[in-house]
């Protein structure tokens, strides 16, 4: 589960990157700065909080395939 955390981490904060580069030319450095604040523990912080959970439940419901 750490790893998946881990992961989620990751992919939030590359997520919250891409955002931020695009909105430099979108809005304006300013407002890309608080934006990437906000994507980067708003969107990424609720993805490692919903997500983990679902994906373990869903787990543990679904039969393995090995």
């Amino acid at each position: 589960m750490a790893l998946q955390v881990a992961v989620t981490a990751l992919e939030g904060f590359i997520m919250a990157s891409t955002y931020f580069f695009v909105n430099i030319f979108l809005k304006g450095y300013p407002v890309a700065i608080i934006s990437y604040v906000q994507d980067l523990f708003g969107q990424a912080a609720i993805s490692i909080a919903i997500g983990v959970p679902v994906a373990t439940v869903v787990r543990r419901i679904l039969p393995q395939t090995r």
